[in-house]
């Protein structure tokens, strides 16, 4: 059952990593250098939010204490975790980069 349950949980971290690649992937293969204005701009936000969605989906750190009493013995333990952090926001914050530079080219202001 232990093993079931440990088996489930990395299934579920590596399609949610997985999840995050690919919509990374979609949204990159964009062309903005053929978008129009509008387009363009609806784009930067689109960026936007998927980095917002990525930074979001890694999780933060946590910690825990616990502490138990059995037969003859007492115990207490200290645990550390940190989210799962599948999702890259690095090439998503340089194509932003490089669309809000296209924009500004054209005289609009995100």
């Amino acid at each position: 059952m232990k093993n079931r349950i440990i088996f489930i949980t990395i299934l579920l971290g590596l399609s949610l990593v997985a999840n995050c690649k690919t919509a990374n992937k979609e949204i990159l293969t964009r062309d903005y250098m053929a978008m129009s204005d509008d387009d363009l701009l609806r784009y930067f936000y689109d960026l936007d939010d998927e980095i917002a969605k990525c930074e979001k989906k890694s999780g933060g750190s946590s910690v825990g204490l616990g502490a138990g009493i059995g037969i003859g013995l007492v115990g207490i333990g200290l645990g550390t975790s940190r989210g799962i952090s599948g999702c890259k926001t690095d090439d998503l914050r340089k194509r932003r980069t490089e669309v809000r530079m296209q924009l500004k080219k054209k005289g609009i202001n995100p």
